[in-house]
């Protein structure tokens, strides 16, 4: 908006004392200790990722599953964060609790979205799905299913009796699948109700950036996973990643800004977020990556 241009215009109050040491500004969000100061004398802080960047939100839940978000709230939230896309990314058939999609209510909802495409010409709505990855190291769908969506999010929400090995290949399986695209919410946790799953992070990172999959920062203000940590230790490694609210109500995808924020103490910039890309950059990425084969 207007206003958002004339706030990141203005100088902050303290920008004077960073010019009067010879150093380069460092935004609030990096002052942890983290060689930021090194940095920042060198000229050399990232160019920190802005909310106005993100021009879509890939993880939103409908009525068709657990969501109770109706389209002309979806179209509205679009057009206050200047949206040009959103996925609809119910979850699939095992999660009972989600309310998941048999193959036939996934054909559904892929008519109804479709139909939705040819109404709505301000948003480009893309059909996604929040896919289980099961205890066999299988997906919720088969690849013949998988191929049909436009956003494929793997998910784990049951596996806290798993040993650390069992978890991570499960995961590792799901970024193996040449049609996922994003691992949801990468460590389940959801502060005061469910701890992290135990797993072997460096090697879920490993994968993720040699087959080119994205991890996701969940902006849902109980998640919020990755944590900033995390998202710094996947950027060195040359990863990308997500950032999405998970959204089951309309307020949800205001949420988005906490996503932002990780993202900014991660130091990450707007190339190091695929949801910064234009839909034909996005759909570019897609194509790239399935050519290798992954």
């Amino acid at each position: 908006t207007g206003l958002q241009s004339v706030k990141s215009s203005i100088e902050p109050a303290d920008a004077i004392v960073y010019k009067m040491l010879g150093m380069q500004y460092i935004p609030p969000e990096l002052r942890e200790g983290n060689q930021e100061v090194g940095q920042a004398k060198e000229n050399l802080l990232p160019n920190l990722i802005e909310l106005s960047d993100i021009l879509g939100d890939m993880h939103v839940h409908s009525y068709f599953s657990d969501g109770m978000i109706e389209i002309n709230d979806l179209i509205e939230k679009c057009k206050k964060y200047n949206y040009s896309y959103l996925a609809i990314t119910d979850h699939s058939i095992s999660n009972k609790y989600g309310n998941g999609l048999s193959p036939e209510r996934l054909s559904e909802k892929i008519e109804f979205v479709n139909d939705l495409r040819r109404k709505v010409k301000t948003v480009n709505f893309l059909i996604g799905a929040e896919v289980d990855i099961n205890n066999d190291y299988t997906l919720d769908y088969d690849d013949e299913i998988l191929s049909r969506l436009d956003f494929v999010l793997g998910s784990m929400h049951s596996n806290y009796l798993n040993t650390c090995q069992q978890n991570t290949k499960k995961v590792v399986s799901a970024i193996k699948n040449r049609y996922v695209d994003a691992i949801a919410h990468p460590t389940g946790v959801v502060f005061s109700a469910r701890a992290p799953y135990i797993l072997d992070m460096d090697i879920i990172f490993e994968n993720a950036a040699r087959y080119g999959k994205a991890l996701e920062i969940n902006s849902y203000l109980l998640r919020l996973d990755l944590n900033d940590d995390f998202a710094r230790k996947f950027k060195k490694l040359g990863g990308k990643l997500v950032i999405n609210t998970d959204s089951h109500r309309a307020d949800n995808l205001d949420m988005i800004k906490l996503g932002v924020e990780v993202a900014r103490r991660a130091g990450l910039e707007k190339g190091d977020v695929i949801n910064t890309m234009s839909l034909s950059e996005l759909k570019q990425w897609k194509k790239e990556r399935a050519n290798t084969g992954v």
